[in-house]
């Protein structure tokens, strides 16, 4: 008895660890997913000797954003406009349909994905952009920095915990480091 107990705890054990796994797996799947698209796209329209990292930025247009070199040796960001799913899926069914019938056309005009191009010594650096937020901004835990857009400018989203247990979002141009907006949340919904 004491034998099927210990096999039947194994196995709900592994069961669980299994569960996790996948579920893990089919959410991180579609970054994962998308992060090589845009990867793809950015290669397609500029010469890159290296991508060191791919990370994603979400405004009011979201992007993949790429840390690379390009083929004259300089540190560029590239900016890959990352579509929504309702789009990226309109966009499938309709190459489906098309496929079916045996049209071949290109895409309209504006349906690309937006890529821009920043050299890295054209703004501050990311270490300014977070000596400019513990300035002014009350950060007790620096999480992360990041490169992004909101609108037409280029930024620095510094990520941080206040001495409050707030998170924030601090936001600083990347041109020149000029401030331009601040998030705090609660505490209770941040935890």
């Amino acid at each position: 008895m004491k034998k099927l107990l210990m096999i039947l705890g194994l196995a709900g054990t592994a069961a669980v660890g299994v569960t996790v796994y996948a579920v893990l797996n089919s959410a991180l799947n579609p970054l994962e997913e998308r992060q090589a698209l845009a990867a793809e796209a950015a290669e397609e329209e500029y010469e890159l000797q290296e991508i060191r990292e791919i990370e994603y930025f979400h405004g009011a247009v979201s992007y993949q954003v790429i840390d690379a070199v390009d083929a004259s040796g300089e540190d560029v960001y590239v900016f890959v406009e990352d579509p929504l799913p309702e789009e990226e899926e309109a966009a499938e069914e309709l190459d489906e349909a098309d496929n079916e019938a045996g049209e071949q056309e290109e895409p309209a005009e504006g349906e690309e994905r937006d890529i821009i191009v920043l050299n890295k010594n054209d703004g501050i650096a990311q270490d300014e952009a977070v000596s400019i937020a513990a300035s002014d901004a009350d950060i007790s835990r620096f999480i992360s920095v990041k490169p992004g857009f909101i609108s037409d400018t280029a930024v620095y989203e510094v990520r941080y915990r206040d001495s409050e247990g707030r998170f924030g979002y601090y936001y600083v141009s990347f041109e020149d480091g000029d401030y331009l907006r601040r998030y705090e949340l609660s505490p209770r919904i941040s935890r």
